[in-house]
């Protein structure tokens, strides 16, 4: 029976696994008792198996029940491996539960007695390395994480061989790592390289190769390329179908990464197709209530958000911070990024006045549980800022968005991805503050920094363009202006086509430099076109 509940939680189906586990559970304690090693197995198992389902305090207040962790120490002894899987299951669930720094308490404790016990380069003691490294992301300790991951990537490697499955895994781990620090080239190579190993060790249509794909296919969304992140999603969520079921958590997964490139190409009514179909079985399947519901939930309102459809938007994303309180508690990190997205949408409604409300709560209640530095903590900043610029309240986003871009550029360096979100924002506030000259300055550094970093036609180095685009056309710099637009025209035109609501704007700029050189009846035609599309 426990290894019928094994192999369901390994198909993805926990609800099953957590009816056989709990007759398990007591057929053990009645035949073998509470203290014996496999009835505190079964009781681990079942808490891992509510973690997987997100029912995180039903996952803890089981460990606490019999409080295994004791029990063990006391029977089987402090290092004794039960014990430590013990501690391991228990670090885990503080980390679902947002609860960092008692899993960092914990899992630092795990290593250094596996360590002791069973040297550096024990699989257990890897598991361990890469667990903190877990922590380590979910802090915002992207660099000490890194280290971590490299550290058993090497290990593993000398160990077990560079095509060993865990090795593999490894290497993935590193690749999250890689775009956690805004380094996606190298984390696009490594995961081409796993992918290949894949392949050739465990079958084109293995899971563990279905869902490095689907990782690749983020990694393209985040380099702005989206078109191959259409076509590999596309083939992963197909073969996820086939092979693992249309139920199942990764085939899911991949459904709603599908999704979320439709958003980024300007395919709304596609990803709220998909979305709301990966939100049905969702609920189905893990319940209303799960995280990975709620996630896609989230990310159904970002589309509405997207499609100017404010009203519905908020009202899912009311519904989804009101669910994450209650299953998370208010000052979860998860609860708090839903706060943070509320207040987006609210500031897109002109409604002001509680987009700063609530950005401001997030904003203190990140700072306090993650950390002033966090990488979270500092995009509440610079969402705060960007309500006060939408507000008008220029020199208090200008303060605000320094501040972030300073810290961004300590704690992420100067090339990342959200410094340049921070840098680019500051280079709005100047150009609406009319301070065209330093607009100018911080945007065009912003904006060869990003073709280096993100290529030419990654989304945001367009939305630098067109900024800077703005700003020469304010300065009456007409020619740079019409270069800048025309350019922008035909990337977005060329990467996201000619109805893309960014290409139009784009589009609609240019018309209007035209008519500021007098050049009337190329406006007009412009103008048209775009009324046309």
């Amino acid at each position: 029976m426990a290894n019928r509940a094994f192999t369901y939680t390994k198909m993805g189906k926990h609800n099953e696994a957590e009816v056989v586990e709990k007759e398990v559970l007591q057929i053990r304690r009645t035949v073998l008792g509470e203290q014996h090693p496999h009835t505190l197995g079964t009781v681990s198992n079942l808490a891992a198996t509510y973690t997987s389902m997100g029912r995180h305090k039903e996952a803890e207040v089981l460990g606490k029940e019999l409080d295994v962790i004791q029990i063990r120490k006391t029977v089987l002894g402090e290092q004794h491996p039960d014990t430590l899987t013990s501690m391991s299951n228990h670090a885990s669930t503080y980390n679902e539960m947002g609860r960092y720094k008692e899993a960092e308490v914990l899992g630092k404790e795990v290593l250094q007695i596996r360590k002791t016990v069973l040297g550096e380069q024990h699989p257990d003691t890897l598991t361990s390395m890469s667990h903190l490294a877990s922590v380590h992301t979910k802090i915002g300790r992207y660099k000490e994480a890194e280290v971590l991951r490299k550290d058993v990537l090497q290990f593993r490697k000398d160990v077990l061989g560079e095509q060993h499955p865990d090795t593999l895994t490894s290497m993935s781990h590193l690749a999250s790592a890689y775009t956690n620090l805004g380094r996606y080239k190298e984390a696009e190579v490594l995961r081409k390289d796993v992918l290949l190993f894949r392949k050739a060790v465990l079958g084109e249509q293995h899971p563990h190769t279905l869902a490095l794909m689907s990782s690749l296919a983020s990694t393209y969304s985040d380099m702005g390329r989206h078109i191959e992140a259409e076509a590999l999603g596309k083939e992963v969520v197909q073969l996820q179908k086939i092979v693992l079921g249309e139920q199942h958590p990764n085939t899911l997964t991949s459904m709603n990464n599908l999704a979320l490139t439709y958003s980024n190409m300007g395919r709304y009514n596609e990803a709220e197709v998909l979305g709301k179909e990966v939100i049905q079985i969702r609920k189905t399947v893990l319940g209303e209530q799960h995280p990975s519901t709620l996630t896609s939930t989230s990310n159904l309102a970002s589309t509405y958000s997207e499609m100017g459809r404010y009203g519905e938007a908020g009202v899912l994303g009311k519904e989804v911070l009101q669910s994450k309180k209650n299953v998370l508690g208010e000052q979860h990190p998860d609860t708090l990024a839903s706060m943070s997205n509320l207040a987006l949408n609210y500031s897109k409604m002109g409604r002001y006045d509680e987009a700063e409300v609530l950005e401001k709560n997030a904003f203190k209640f990140r700072k306090a549980v993650l950390g002033e530095q966090h990488p979270h903590t500092l995009t509440s900043m610079s969402n705060l800022a960007w309500t006060y610029l939408r507000m008008g309240k220029y020199t208090e986003a200008e303060v605000l968005e320094k501040e972030a871009m300073q810290i961004k550029n300590v704690v992420l360096r100067e090339h990342h991805p959200n410094t340049l979100r921070s840098m680019n924002n500051l280079a709005l506030v100047y150009y609406r503050m009319e301070k065209y000259k330093e607009a100018e300055v911080l945007g065009n550094d912003v904006v060869q920094i990003r073709k280096t970093v993100l290529g030419e036609q990654h989304p945001d180095t367009l939305i630098s363009l067109a900024n800077l685009t703005l700003t020469y056309l304010k300065m009456g710099r007409y020619n740079e202006a019409e270069t800048l637009g025309k350019e922008v025209v035909r990337i977005r035109s060329t990467v996201f086509g000619e109805r893309h609501p960014n290409t139009l704007r784009s589009m609609s700029t240019l018309a209007v430099i035209y008519s500021q050189m007098g050049r009337n009846t190329e406006a007009e035609v412009l103008q048209k076109q775009i009324k046309m599309l």
